[in-house]
């Protein structure tokens, strides 16, 4: 009767039978075999290789990364500066509007001299946003695209 008990774990992990007394142990993993210089030395250059290149990677991501703010910095910088023009000549139109409010009491002079700032305010505006990068991002479809 007692070869119909079944095995149960003892202890540190050794089995025991009813019928049979002799502990049944584990083996433990492999160990690493160890590396030749050789194989080492493979490795770390393997490795170094690799870290090179994803620091390599890092530093063009980030340039890339500058130049983009860079440009994007000039392209409001420049458009600040046609708005404010823009403004300005708005500000001599509105002006010029007043002086020409009554056509018997124009005075010729002052109106031209208004016409002609208001001309280098759109002047200034106009050559503000005629660069190559100004218009490159015109080009850009989620920036200036035509529809």
């Amino acid at each position: 009767m007692a070869d119909d008990l079944p095995a149960s774990d003892g202890p540190a992990g050794t089995a025991t039978a009813a019928s049979d007394a002799t502990p049944v142990t584990t083996t433990a993993p492999p160990r690493r075999r160890k590396l030749t210089a050789e194989e080492a030395a493979e490795r770390f250059r393997v490795h170094r290789m690799r870290s090179n290149r994803r620091r390599a990677a890092g530093w063009v991501l980030l340039s890339a990364g500058a130049v983009v703010l860079a440009c994007s910095a000039w392209v409001v910088w420049r458009s600040y500066q046609a708005y404010d023009e823009l403004s300005k000549a708005s500000a001599e139109i509105s002006r010029l509007q007043s002086e020409v409010k009554l056509v018997t009491q124009i005075e010729p002079s002052a109106a031209g001299v208004t016409v002609r700032v208001a001309q280098s305010h759109a002047d200034r505006a106009r050559s503000a946003v005629d660069d190559p990068l100004f218009r490159l991002a015109g080009h850009l479809p989620w920036v200036g695209g035509r529809t």
